[in-house]
């Protein structure tokens, strides 16, 4: 275990922190003498004299005596158990695997596979020999775990392992993120510092309490490891423990829930919430409470993926109206808004153009085409401007936009429609923006009480249908928008065999089972020209965050935590802290390196690969996109340097590329695939065969033209080269970590340019530093430096606080969405539980009453003798024509009597069909249809939640507004949604009239359920297709 010495602050940052921390922010110890306290408390534990059986015990009493235990009294006894435990069973039992290779052990301990030869035994090879003989008897009938050894023999193993080979200590960092994660933290490990085994302590803690443990990986392969790894610790101390993974059914999810310990993803966790929830019985759910949850890369899980919602669909929709025509209208409008930018453009160049009129000219396009050439060297010439533009832009938005046809946002979120361009596609398309002409319209047949209420039902339904098809074609036109405007190929999707595939932008990995939604897809495949492919309903939806939020604790490990400190306060309450790291880092960061022009960059890309790979040295070279890949690969190709690419559309290679970018002479060009998660392991003997290269070069220069200059200069480990800066500095920072991992040696830098998309509007910032400028030995400028790395920190970061600012306003489309499904969730469980619809006839009669007066409220708002037949009659009509039941008898009866008297003939006819179908019978059938309306109208209202959005950020371009109007809006639809579901239940239940099995067909979700999560705001999708 490390010294206490090394502890310091707990929050202290690693080495490689200032690159990922904000010029501003300092961190708080959090309070470190206890922490300290703590941890000697631990060392005082000395179990090293203890049997298993002892520890079993001890375990056995702690899990009896928990609730009556002071929690931090405890700790320290647990948390040495579980050190001891961890260090045998994961350790020292590796000598009892039919695979573990006994002869890389000392020859002390060999000599234990030699008992009964000629060679006699000492004492501490005679206990282990024993041993060894005795697990192999009590194996064959009992479980490794149920098998308990005495002290005697870890003793002794520990004193002939005099390599350590079996040696696995638990390190003071683990002991400190386990007390940091059970406490609710989120915990910032290296690269490499173990967060696998640190998990185990709030793990067990959790499990102690009786309390059910969800530990969140990446993927189903790191939940299967881990879950089968760890498992001898856990079994061993009386818990069991499963793994929840995408291929398995509903039986043997049930049965994996069931365990104390749980290792999924969140993906699998999700959608399981999601089905459990859709389920008619409680017996057919396979989740047990969401009580504690331990999340893996918590900043990926949990900030970048917070809006992203799980969806389940059920059947498709069948084939939408073509969208050829709605293709060609947008194509025809961006011909014409191209024009309108060039007319612009041309402007600029022309030598009698004002300042004044020039400054109006660059704020329409910025408007119209942030990404137009003209703009852009603009900005490269007169960078400082920019900054003045945009805020002239904010002002005065409305103003700037008369001859444009559609506006996009400045950092390429959203577009909306300008007058002009919504008057051009009416006359194309016909009304797909207004529809209040048509709500008018409903709105008068609703108040025609001269029409029977049949015939105004089914002029108000074919209305409907109109404006529903209408606000439809709103959407494809703001689906074709953003396909077109927004979204690039080969950065935000590719394209393979006639196939559309997501690209996650934090890992480069492609989503093979992944879809856009809201109607994206199609509108991306029509651009395309793919075969488009039909939507589905939507039976359940809820974000990552809404999902995680409904966890009664929350703790997670990340390498790269404190970047997004605040938005893991603002959106779960978690407080983050740094650890020290066990390894000294040995990598060493170059910083950054500024050329001036992107043909510069790559030049000197290429002259350090080509310098790293004839010295032997592996070289991991990072770009953003696949397109950038590719470029980097062509230029290596043609200077004859061997290497592997690794990107989106070669992921199936990615296993042996990854394994054998830690060769000797090694280079490999890859994405963010080979970023967060990705181990590159070092080949052994990597830094001697390094020196003996560099020797060698060395020794040839001497005797070639007797300079020694030939690679006088030379690193050891991994080379990480970065090509360009990605918006959030975590990510640059999970590509650095590739190297120096667990001590090892490595060296990183990143190659910039000033035409880079980040630098090319800080060109003044960067060129102002004169005493930074420098020249490589190929002449090339660079600038380099402390100054230039917290120039661009500082650039980074507001692109950072920028982004937070999107995924907040995004949150705040999903959180209205999750926080209806909650509400909805609820309601829905307490129906199907023991105790809901169908506890009694009571329930019946209740919503028989609150229906009855309802209809009485809605028809006599005011009541006066001349009116009073006309609305009579009204009531009589709709009770009739929904409910199957004569209310005329009631005419004349007290206005205060007669919400009762309906209320009873109402419950009158649930008692005669409860008479004629049999108590049983009827409660399954009130049940199922009740179950069945409720998903009915949940489906209708997510549906126009989603067109809501649609036509909200269509109308206008400040997202703030249209947030505001969606919340509003959603709110108005949410409301009385309860009193819809009794109002289209009760004439379901009432005339209802078969005999046998169930009324109506419940939707089904066990088998091939299609499943999407959307990657970018209210856009992108990523799960698991299929389709019920």
């Amino acid at each position: 275990m490390n010294s206490l010495l090394a502890l310091g602050d707990s929050n202290r940052e690693p080495p490689e922190a200032p690159q990922q921390k904000r010029a501003s922010r300092q961190q708080k110890p959090q309070q470190p003498h206890e922490v300290r306290a703590i941890l000697k408390a631990i060392q005082r534990h000395d179990l090293t004299n203890s049997s298993d059986i002892d520890l079993s015990d001890t375990m056995t009493r702690l899990k009896t005596n928990w609730s009556g235990l002071a929690t931090d009294e405890a700790l320290p006894e647990v948390f040495a158990t579980l050190s001891e435990v961890i260090g045998r069973r994961l350790g020292i039992w590796q000598i009892f695997d039919p695979e573990f290779d006994h002869t890389t052990l000392p020859d002390p301990l060999q000599g234990c596979w030699r008992a009964g030869e000629t060679t006699p035994l000492n004492e501490d090879q005679q206990t282990i020999a024993d041993t060894l003989l005795s697990v192999i008897q009590e194996s064959k009938v009992r479980r490794p775990w149920d098998i308990s050894l005495p002290a005697e023999f870890y003793q002794a193993v520990r004193r002939g392992d005099t390599n350590g080979i079996l040696a696995f200590q638990v390190t003071t960092e683990q002991l400190l993120a386990g007390l940091h994660l059970y406490r609710g933290n989120i915990v910032q490990m290296n690269a490499g510092e173990g967060k696998t085994v640190a998990g185990i302590f709030p793990a067990v803690l959790h499990a102690l309490a009786g309390t059910s443990v969800h530990v969140i990986t990446a993927n189903d392969y790191l939940a299967a490891r881990d879950a089968d790894l760890l498992a001898p610790v856990y079994q061993f101390l009386g818990f069991t423990v499963g793994a929840v993974l995408g291929y398995m059914e509903d039986d043997e999810r049930r049965y994996n829930y069931q365990q104390a310990i749980v290792y999924s993803t969140m993906r699998e966790l999700g959608f399981d919430h999601l089905r459990d929830n859709l389920k008619t019985t409680t017996a057919s759910r396979v989740q047990r409470n969401l009580e504690a949850a331990i999340v893996d890369e918590a900043d990926h899980g949990l900030i970048d993926e917070a809006s992203t919602p799980m969806i389940i669909s059920g059947v498709p929709l069948g084939t939408r109206s073509s969208m050829t025509k709605v293709k060609k209208a947008i194509t025809q409008l961006i011909d014409l808004q191209k024009h309108v930018t060039q007319g612009l453009a041309d402007q600029l160049n022309q030598p009698d153009t004002s300042l004044t009129h020039a400054f109006q000219v660059l704020c329409k396009l910025l408007l119209a085409e942030p990404d137009n050439p003209a703009l852009e060297q603009h900005w490269r010439d007169n960078p400082r401007r920019f900054r003045e533009i945009k805020a002239a832009v904010e002002q005065d938005h409305a103003g700037l936009t008369s001859d444009l046809y559609y506006v996009i946002d400045t950092d390429k979120r959203f577009v909306t429609l300008a007058d002009k361009g919504r008057d051009y596609l009416t006359r194309i398309l016909g009304p797909f923006y207004d529809g209040r002409s048509l709500e008018d319209s409903l709105e008068a047949i609703w108040s025609n009480d001269e029409l029977p209420l049949a015939e105004r039902r089914k002029k108000a339904a074919n209305i409907s249908t109109r404006l529903a098809r209408q606000y439809n074609l709103g959407n494809q036109v703001y689906q074709m928008l953003r396909a077109y405007l927004l979204l690039q190929r080969d950065i935000d999707y590719l394209v393979a065999e006639d196939q559309l595939l997501l690209i996650d932008k934090a890992t480069g990995r492609p989503k093979p089972d992944s879809i856009y939604q809201h109607g994206l897809q199609p509108a991306l495949e029509a651009k395309e020209g793919l075969p488009p492919n039909p939507e589905s309903e939507t039976l359940g939806h809820i974000s990552v965050e809404g999902f995680v939020k409904q966890y009664r604790s929350i703790c997670g490990m990340t390498g790269t935590a404190i970047g997004s400190e605040d938005e893991f306060q603002q959106k779960y309450g978690l407080p983050v802290t740094v650890l020290p790291p066990t390894h000294p880092l040995q990598r060493v960061d170059l910083g950054y390196r500024v050329y001036l022009n992107n043909v510069d960059k790559d030049a000197a890309i290429v002259e350090q690969v080509s310098s790293s790979h004839n010295l032997g040295q592996p070289v991991l070279v990072g770009t953003l996109t696949v397109e950038q890949s590719q470029e980097i690969s062509h230029m290596l190709t043609d200077k004859g340097i061997p290497h592997n690419l690794l990107n989106a559309v070669n992921s199936d290679t990615e296993a042996q590329i990854i394994k054998n970018a830690g060769s000797f002479g090694t280079v490999t060009v890859a994405t963010n695939m080979a970023g967060r998660g990705t181990d590159i392991l070092l080949e052994p003997n990597l830094d001697d065969k390094i020196n003996e290269r560099h020797l060698q070069l060395t020794e040839d220069s001497l005797e070639n033209d007797g300079s020694g200059n030939q690679a006088l200069e030379h690193s050891l480990g991994l080379r990480v080269i970065g090509t360009e800066l990605n918006d959030t500095p975590r990510i640059d920072l999970q590509l650095s970590g590739r190297s120096g991992r667990q001590g090892s040696l490595g060296v990183s830098q990143t190659l910039l340019s000033l035409e880079d998309r980040l630098l090319s509007l800080h060109v003044d910032g960067i060129l102002k530093m004169s005493k930074c400028r420098d020249t490589d030995t190929s002449g090339r400028t660079y600038y380099s430096g402390e100054e230039i790395d917290r120039h661009i920190h500082q650039v980074q970061g507001n692109v950072e606080s920028d982004a937070e600012v999107q995924r907040a306003l995004a949150q705040d489309y999903a959180s209205v969405l999750d926080h209806q499904t909650d509400m909805f969730y609820r309601k829905r469980r307490e129906i199907v539980d023991a105790g809901g619809l169908s506890s009694g006839p009571a329930i019946w009669d209740q919503i028989a009453q609150e229906r009855a007066f309802s209809l009485v409220s809605a028809h006599f708002q005011q009541v006066t003798l001349e009116d009073y037949q006309t609305q009579f009659d009204q009531l009589v009509e709709e009770v009739e024509l929904d409910y199957g039941v004569d209310c005329s008898p009631l005419r004349g009866c007290d206005m205060n009597l007669l919400p009762r008297e309906l209320g009873n003939l109402l419950t009158a006819k649930m008692t005669a069909i409860d008479y004629r179908l049999g108590e049983k019978e009827y409660a399954t059938a009130a049940r199922t249809l009740y179950l069945k309306t409720c998903d009915d109208l949940w489906k209708t209202h997510i549906v126009a939640l989603q067109d809501s959005i649609s036509n909200q950020l269509l109308a206008t371009s400040e997202h703030r507004s249209a947030v505001a109007l969606y919340i509003r809006s959603s709110f108005q639809t949410w409301d009385g949604f309860w009193d819809r579901v009794n109002a289209e239940f009760l004439p379901r239940l009432l005339k209802y009239s078969q005999g046998t099995g169930n009324p109506l067909p419940l939707i089904q979700v066990n088998e091939e359920v299609q499943t999407l999560i959307a990657d970018r705001s209210m856009a992108t999708a990523a799960g698991s297709t299929g389709r019920n």
